[in-house]
């Protein structure tokens, strides 16, 4: 049986999972000190949500990810918005094989942003199929792996999660 605290504990981590990822206007929420001029990213931060199966095919193949973009540690703890392209890639995690990749333009990236309870992010919907992937395979991990490259020049920030895609579905 589990303890009190246990069950408190897997209560409060999903709220705040399911706070984290709400999506609000982006002028919406607390005063929240600016980060400093000139900071740049070092770090994003990926999450993602349950696949969806957006072409109804009974294999999923549609992933909404939240991009958080942070600065080098010590300059300024939240996530910062910041001008640039962002590249995701796709690889099968135990074969190291790339899968499917996505480009955005810094004005796609600039269309992108949201806030979370978390703070500032960017939103895509990844679809396995607009990358030319099929979705009907078996359920396996993948590695995404993001970049983000600042229009400033400055170097590229990277991230990496991992997913689990695919059905256990037969066809």
């Amino acid at each position: 049986m589990r303890s009190r605290w246990g069950i408190r504990s897997t209560l409060i981590a999903l709220g705040v999972i399911g706070v984290g990822c709400h999506r609000v206007p982006v002028d919406a929420g607390p005063h929240i000190p600016p980060a400093p001029r000139g900071t740049e990213p070092a770090h994003v931060v990926l999450t993602a949500q349950h696949p969806t199966d957006a072409d109804r095919n009974g294999f999923p193949d549609t992933v909404g990810v939240y991009a958080y973009l942070f600065p080098p540690e010590g300059e300024y703890s939240l996530p910062i918005f910041s001008h640039g392209t962002l590249r995701f890639e796709l690889d099968d995690a135990e074969t190291g094989e790339a899968a499917a990749s996505w480009s955005f333009s810094a004005a796609q990236v600039d269309n992108a942003r949201s806030r979370t309870g978390v703070g500032p992010c960017y939103v895509f919907s990844l679809s396995l199929k607009d990358a030319g992937m099929n979705d009907e395979f078996a359920t396996r991990v993948f590695a995404l792996r993001a970049w983000f490259e600042p229009s400033s020049g400055k170097p590229a920030a990277t991230g990496r999660i991992e997913l689990r895609l695919g059905s256990e579905r037969k066809r």
